[in-house]
């Protein structure tokens, strides 16, 4: 197996050569998603096909494995910011957020967003369905079925699962 591994990568090596396509480094096939090797270039990354074509150009600063957070979808970091591409190099989800969470961590299907400061949620499709705009989210459930209390200008209240201010922040606290 590992000598297969290092025919794979020699062979890599030898295509994007002839190619004119000069990396850093290669990371073996399968690390990353079944047909797929992650390169380096200049300190950023991307990935190239078993045949050696460029599926995504190196530009993130960081590239999670597919699957990490969501099928198909891998995390990338671009200038210090989060986003997502699928698994053809799309970018689902532009890096624009300053963190993502797992998706289900707050609710199902769902993932808590930073930007600038304050949070949010995405789908799992990418679709921004809360805005960023709180100081705080909890996980929804832990007052009420399907809610979530919100924290805006240092005041109290509720959102559903589809963003929906059900109660306006204007509560010094919710016990």
């Amino acid at each position: 197996m590992k000598h297969l591994t290092l025919a794979i990568s020699f062979l890599t090596l030898s295509i994007t050569s002839l190619f004119g396509q000069n990396y850093d480094e290669i990371s073996a096939y399968g690390a990353y998603s079944k047909d797929l090797a992650l390169v380096e270039r200049d300190g950023l990354y991307g990935f190239i096909d078993i045949v050696g074509n460029e599926i995504v150009e190196p530009k993130y600063n960081e590239i999670s494995a597919f699957g990490a957070y969501k099928k198909d979808l891998a995390l990338v970091k671009k200038d210090g910011l989060y986003g997502f591409i699928d698994i053809d190099g799309n970018e689902i989800v532009e890096p624009k957020y300053d963190e993502i969470s797992a998706f289900g961590a707050y609710q199902k299907d769902l993932a808590l967003v930073k930007k600038d400061g304050l949070y949010g949620f995405m789908d799992i499709d990418g679709n921004e369905i809360v805005e960023p705009k709180y100081d705080e989210i909890s996980a929804f459930g832990a007052y009420k079925k399907d809610l979530a209390l919100v924290k805006k200008g240092g005041l109290y209240g509720f959102i559903d699962i589809n963003g929906n201010e059900i109660v306006e922040p204007k509560y010094d606290e919710i016990p």
